[in-house]
C-alpha cells in the first residue's frame, strides 16, 4: 500500500527534513523530489515514488556551434569538416544546418576509422 502525498504532507516532510539540521544525501534527494513534485507517494518502509518524466525529443537539426559541442571539437572544425565535403550541412536562414544523424554516423565513422 502507498501513500499519496498532497500538499500539506509534502510541506510537513519538508519542515522535518530541514528541522532535523543534518543533512543526508538520501534527506537531500527527498526533499528535492518534494520540492520538484516529482513525488506522488511512499512505501510503508520510505521509499519514495517518482513519476516517469517523459523523455526529450532531441531537434532534428543542429546548429554548427551545437554539432561542435556534440562532436567535442572546435565549430571552425566543423566548418571545415563540410568545406572539404566530409561532413553535409544544409544552408539556413542565418547560418547553416547539420542534420543530426548525418554528425552521428559521421563520428561513428570517423572515429573508428
Amino acid at each position: 500500500m502507498t501513500a499519496a502525498f498532497d500538499s500539506r504532507a509534502k510541506r510537513s516532510i519538508a519542515v522535518r527534513l530541514i528541522a532535523a539540521g543534518e543533512w543526508t544525501s538520501a534527506q537531500w534527494t527527498a526533499l528535492s523530489q518534494i520540492v520538484y513534485n516529482d513525488c506522488v507517494g511512499m512505501l510503508p518502509d520510505g521509499t519514495l515514488i517518482t513519476r516517469k518524466r517523459p523523455r526529450r525529443k532531441l531537434p532534428d537539426t543542429l546548429s554548427l556551434a551545437e554539432a561542435a559541442g556534440i562532436a567535442g571539437v572546435h565549430p571552425a572544425t566543423i566548418r571545415r569538416w563540410v568545406k572539404s565535403g566530409k561532413l553535409t550541412a544544409s544552408p539556413g536562414e542565418k547560418t547553416s544546418t547539420i542534420r543530426r544523424d548525418d554528425l552521428e554516423r559521421f563520428l561513428e565513422h570517423h572515429r573508428s576509422g
